[in-house]
Formats: structure tokens, C-alpha cells, sequence
């Protein structure tokens, strides 16, 4: 109840201080794919947007090795010109390995309900800001969380354009779950490249600390198909204390104007 308390609270402070939202329509799509980071910016007023992608994984863990397949899709809508819902599920299959012994599961890995609201468009040598509250969802599945209820995460994003073809899209916050009255804290580096109008890629390091770091890398391209569809594909992974993690990703955005607003 007191992570429940200190979470209202957080929301609440940062609703008071959101005062001068100055979030726009953009003309091109803004997404949170690839990586992991997410952007400062809502979708937009009345843009409903979809966030999907395919991931194959590999986890080796001591003597277990597990293999798996997971689609999941974030659905976002724009409620007011800096404002969103949002939803994201995720799947998985997946085979776990222990010497001999062999298990095949699947399930619900994954899902939540949200929002994101823009606090700042970002001027001169201010950085774009946001803030990212959802709360995981628990159901349960042979691969998903045993969790009894819902558990907030919260981010604070901030972008800003170094260079005319660099930017730099930081993360930071916190995850909550049902063993610990402490969030495990997380943060995200991600350094883009835009090559021309279609092409971009990025390099990006992020990590989970305070029950333990646990640091993992992943870089990728984008393709610019139209201003409302984006391509992807990503990877990367992590060895930490000998336990290594691999993964590629393929996916896309794609944005639906249920009503066009032009940018002031």
C-alpha cells in the first residue's frame, strides 16, 4: 500500500507541474520502435497507432538454456495534443532446456495499461520532455508473471538533437513488483543516426540497478516507408556474471489519422 501511496503521489506531481504542454501533430510517424527507449512525444490528438514486432530470443542461465518466440504490440492513442492511452501484450513460446529435460510453454508474457503525456516540446538548448505511467496487468500464464496485482512502472524520457543528423533519447524510472517494497530502478541510453530521409540506426545501452545491475546493448535499423509507416529490425543482448541473453527483432509502426490536425 505505501508503493501504491508513493505512486499516486508521483502522478499527481507530475500532472501539476505539466502546465504549458506544447505537444504537436508531427508530420512524419513518431515511434517507440526499434530499441528500447521510448520518446518524449504523444501520438497526437485522434491518432490511433500500432507498435508491433516479432522477437526470437536465446537465454542461457547456468544449466538451463531457453529458446523463444514472442510477438507484442503497443496500441496508442492521442487523446489531446500532448496527451495518450496506451496498452502493450505480449505472447511467447518457448522451449526450456535442462540437460536433458526438455519443456515447451506458452502464454501471456506480458501487459499493460498507461499513458503518456508530453511536458515540454523542448527550445534552444532544452531538451523535449515526458513521462511514461503504466501499470502491469496480472495475468497469469505458464510464461508470464505470478504477480496478485498490478504493478506500476514510470519513466521520465527526454530527447534532444545534437547535431542535424544526431540525437540522443535518454530514459530513466522505475519498476515495481510484488517481492520487493523497493522499484528496481532502470535507464536507457540511445544514441541515433539519421543516414538520409528513409534510413536511420542507433546504438543504444540500458540496464535494470538497485537489486543488482544487469546491463544489455542492442543497435538496429529503420526504414521510412511513408510518413505513416516505419520498418525495423534490431538486436543485441548482454553477458552478465556468465548468463547471456541474445535477441532479434523485427517489426513496424504504423499511424492512422482519424482526423488530420495541422501543426501550429
Amino acid at each position: 500500500m505505501y508503493v501504491f501511496h508513493r505512486t499516486i503521489l508521483l502522478v499527481y506531481i507530475t500532472l501539476l507541474v505539466h502546465g504549458q504542454c506544447c505537444s504537436q501533430y508531427n508530420e512524419v510517424v513518431r515511434t517507440g520502435r526499434p530499441g528500447q527507449a521510448i520518446g518524449p512525444y504523444a501520438v497526437g490528438a485522434n491518432v490511433f497507432q500500432l507498435q508491433s514486432g516479432i522477437q526470437y530470443g536465446q537465454i542461457d542461465r547456468d544449466e538451463v538454456e531457453q529458446h523463444y518466440l514472442e510477438p507484442g504490440t503497443v496500441i496508442r492513442y492521442g487523446i489531446g495534443r500532448s496527451w495518450e492511452v496506451n496498452t502493450f501484450w505480449a505472447w511467447r513460446q518457448q522451449r526450456t532446456l535442462n540437460g536433458d529435460d526438455g519443456v515447451t510453454s506458452s502464454g501471456v508474457a506480458a501487459s499493460a495499461i498507461g499513458f503518456r503525456t508530453n511536458l515540454c516540446d523542448g527550445h534552444g538548448d532544452l531538451p523535449a520532455l515526458g513521462f511514461q505511467f503504466s501499470m502491469k496487468l496480472p495475468i497469469r500464464s505458464d510464461v508470464g508473471s505470478d504477480a496478485t496485482g498490478p504493478n506500476p512502472r514510470y519513466i521520465l524520457t527526454a530527447s534532444k538533437r545534437i547535431a542535424e543528423q544526431w540525437g540522443v533519447l535518454l530514459n530513466i524510472g522505475g519498476d515495481h513488483n510484488e517481492w520487493t517494497t523497493d522499484p528496481e530502478w532502470l535507464y536507457v541510453v540511445n544514441v541515433n543516426y539519421s543516414i538520409n530521409a528513409k534510413w536511420s540506426t542507433f546504438l543504444e545501452n540500458y540496464a535494470t540497478f538497485g537489486n543488482g545491475y544487469s546491463g544489455h546493448w542492442d543497435t538496429g535499423v529503420s526504414y521510412l516507408a511513408n510518413n505513416d509507416l516505419q520498418w525495423d529490425i534490431y538486436g543485441g543482448g548482454d553477458a552478465n556474471n556468465g548468463h547471456t541473453d541474445l535477441f532479434m527483432n523485427l517489426g513496424l509502426s504504423y499511424r492512422f489519422l482519424t482526423r488530420h490536425k495541422q501543426a501550429p
